[in-house]
């Protein structure tokens, strides 16, 4: 019976050794992968951002051109909805870690970013000057100042994700 004994309590040293190691391994595995979701949400809104800081000055040219039934309103307002559906997107995918620091970020007392977007699409961000219309350029630099802010934010964060996954 003790030969048996010793046997038993052998075996459950090793199968408790063999648990231990494949707990250890998970929780690893589970660190990589909440860090590698991580990235890929801030990459992706990153890439986000980078549709909407290439879509701002497209809202700026249209606004200022002119033609024969050519409305910069409604060129305005459908950049506008572009940049709204991209930012929303961008919102959807922040990882809850950066929201609070992004949220602010877009933010500030010289200009409100999603504000800004929603003034493209209502036509409130077209001024006339001289009987021609355009695009406020004081609140353009200011939301594109934003927008860089916020994608100089993310480029930082990307790098820092990377820095964990070696």
């Amino acid at each position: 019976m003790k030969t048996w004994d010793i046997l038993i309590f052998c075996l459950n040293i090793v199968v408790t050794i063999v648990s231990i190691v494949g707990a250890v391994k998970s929780i690893r595995y589970f660190k990589k992968s909440k860090h590698i979701t991580v990235y890929a949400q801030t990459n992706q809104s990153y890439n986000e951002l980078e549709e909407l800081l290439r879509k701002l000055p497209e809202a700026l040219a249209a606004a200022s051109r002119t033609g024969k039934g050519y409305s910069p309103e409604n060129a305005v307002q459908e950049i506008g909805t572009s940049m709204s559906n991209h930012y929303n997107t961008i919102m959807k995918t922040i990882p809850t870690d950066y929201s609070d620091e992004f949220r602010a970020l877009q933010k500030t007392n010289t200009c409100d970013v999603e504000q800004y977007i929603s003034s493209l699409i209502d036509g409130t961000a077209i001024i006339e000057s001289d009987e021609r219309k355009m695009l406020g350029r004081d609140s353009f630099d200011k939301c594109q100042e934003r927008l860089r802010a916020m994608q100089e934010y993310l480029k930082k964060k990307i790098s820092e994700e990377e820095e964990k996954l070696k």
